[in-house]
């Protein structure tokens, strides 16, 4: 049975096997990397430390995006096989949520050299853009599967940082520095805006990226207030791409 068979045999059984929720979610925040969930090359670990934090959320280097194929951007990956039928329905659902909304493209590796590599490693966690090579998604089973936090990793992939990190939040939500953990404040400071863009968005509150209200905090209250009340139970929710997710991507990869 040749390559492609496989994989049509395999897709076969994933849209036809009900999706099971077990286990409890880990939040897509929380991880012993930048920010929490993000890895970083050392050139951008360098990048940061050197030329300060005080930007958007969007990386701006063209050499960090995947490449566009006419109107479409197609990002190759592999997914783990410690991962059951379940898990992996769950990861191609999430991905299909990208190839229906968006320009991206996620497709199955063939041969190429720069590809997503989807494990079951530590928390929930992503590079940030395109960084040559294979990459590493860190999704542990169960944890971290959910529909939401999947997305929420493959956005940093695709680019994109922390909706948080955006220069304009002040505008919209206030940062209680006295609530959040000390080892855990970084993930709260602005971004280079030398390195990263906002593509002509809106700060976005219903973002899957924006943090949750009580992120990293030490006592239970607030570490992310919404300047708007209304606002303050919908930010950080990981059920599905916000409209304002779908045009970020869409704004920055030029499509």
């Amino acid at each position: 049975m040749n390559f492609l068979v496989v994989w049509f045999y395999i897709f076969s059984l994933l849209y036809a096997a009900p999706i099971e929720e077990k286990g409890e979610e880990i939040s897509s925040e929380y991880g012993n990397f930048f920010h929490g969930d993000i890895m970083l090359t050392p050139e951008q670990e360098r990048e940061l430390s050197n030329e300060g934090r005080d930007g958007r959320s969007g990386i701006l280097y063209a050499s960090n995006r995947w490449p566009k194929i006419g109107n479409l951007v197609y990002v190759p990956y592999v997914i783990n096989s410690e991962y059951s039928l379940s898990d992996v329905q769950k990861i191609v659902k999430a991905i299909n949520e990208f190839n229906d909304l968006t320009c991206i493209r996620f497709v199955l590796r063939d041969n190429q050299a720069d590809y997503i590599n989807i494990v079951n490693g530590t928390g929930c966690s992503s590079y940030i853009g395109r960084i040559s090579g294979p990459q590493t998604i860190n999704l542990r089973i169960p944890g971290c599967l959910s529909h939401g936090i999947i997305m929420h990793e493959f956005i940093h992939a695709l680019g994109y940082q922390h909706m948080h990190s955006d220069e304009r939040r002040d505008s919209y939500v206030k940062i209680n520095w006295d609530n959040i953990q000390d080892e855990y404040k970084r993930p709260f400071e602005k971004l280079n805006s030398k390195s990263y863009g906002n593509f002509g968005t809106s700060y976005d509150l219903d973002s899957v990226m924006h943090y949750s209200g009580t992120a990293f905090s030490k006592n239970r209250k607030l570490t992310i207030e919404t300047l708007d009340p209304n606002y303050q139970n919908r930010i950080g929710q990981r059920k599905k791409l916000s409209s304002g997710d779908v045009i970020r991507i869409n704004n920055m990869y030029d499509c």
